[in-house]
């Protein structure tokens, strides 16, 4: 039987943990914005869990537990039928939210809701099980996440190119939020499984500024402009309007002050070290949160 693994983090191509991934055999996958999911064995039971955290109906995700419990024989069988049947095995998905409820996410048009598979875990062998290994192991489910790229040893380019096909479950003339590239022979330097993305946003705005020599005065505008993108805001907002359970966005002082320093925590955890560990001189920690306030503000158009 199987126990609650968080899934891998999710690093941007261009950090030094995944240098390298483009050796090899890669697949690159669009990348949903639902919010992440997984489902495993425990005890003789299907059990449910989040990015961080095994859910229960005292703390869900989303409502992700409730649908397993109350409907889950019709929401996604096929994945309750492979897991009884691989006991061992953890499947990740992007959770959508189940048809007719109410799912708040960064893009709004998806087509259908759901739970989306875009992986699969061996615990015996702590391994992922390769796409082509599992995609009929579903039956006829409709929810797997499809390849829309194969490559040996791929250019960046020919990576890049891969952003103009993020079109799956979106409506016509849609682009997703960005893609995910996967080799899964691939390790780090310490021996870890890694996987990388490309955000669409992110690629879009880098690819519009001109580039400028950084010097020590720039880092904490550099830092902001980078990763502080439209598409980071947007999650932000949608996590703040989840957890309080907000239909739609009003800029009240509570969910205010909840994006921002949302914002500048995630923004602080996730990419500050890794920006600055090789950059010269002092940081402003105070000029970081003040231009990630402001962002935030004319991201919503907030004075």
């Amino acid at each position: 039987m199987a126990t609650y693994k968080s899934y891998t983090h999710v690093l941007r191509i261009d950090k030094s943990e995944v240098r390298g991934i483009l050796c090899g055999d890669v697949v690159v996958m669009p990348k949903l914005d639902g919010t992440n999911a997984c489902l495993f064995m425990k005890d003789g039971t299907v059990h449910a869990g989040s990015r961080t955290r095994e859910i229960s109906a005292e703390q869900d995700n989303a409502n992700f537990y409730k649908t397993l419990v109350t409907n889950g024989e019709k929401e996604f069988p096929q994945v309750i039928q492979y897991l009884k049947a691989h006991p061992d095995h953890i499947v990740y998905g992007e959770w959508l939210g189940a048809e007719g409820e109410r799912f708040t996410g960064h893009i709004k048009d998806y087509i259908n809701h759901g739970f989306f598979v875009f992986d699969v875990f061996d615990t015996s062998t702590s391994t992922y099980i390769p796409y082509d290994n599992y995609k009929d192991a579903f039956g006829d489910y409709d929810k797997i996440v499809p390849v829309i790229g194969r490559f040996h040893n791929p250019s960046r380019e020919e990576i890049d190119s891969c952003l103009d096909k993020t079109d799956y479950n979106l409506t016509p003339n849609s682009k997703g939020e960005g893609i995910v590239i996967k080799n899964y022979q691939f390790r780090d330097t310490y021996g870890h499984i890694q996987i990388a993305k490309i955000v669409r946003d992110e690629f879009i705005q880098g690819k519009s500024k001109p580039k400028k020599p950084l010097v020590t005065s720039q880092n904490e505008e550099g830092f902001v402009d980078k990763f502080c993108t439209n598409a980071f805001m947007s999650k932000c907002q949608a996590k703040v309007m989840n957890t309080l359970n907000m239909d739609a966005w009003v800029t009240d002082k509570k969910p205010m002050g909840m994006f921002l320093n949302l914002c500048l925590t995630d923004l602080m955890e996730e990419e500050f070290w890794g920006y600055f560990k090789k950059k010269k001189g002092v940081v402003d920690l105070n000029a970081i949160q003040q231009l990630v306030f402001a962002r935030c503000r004319e991201y919503l158009n907030v004075l």
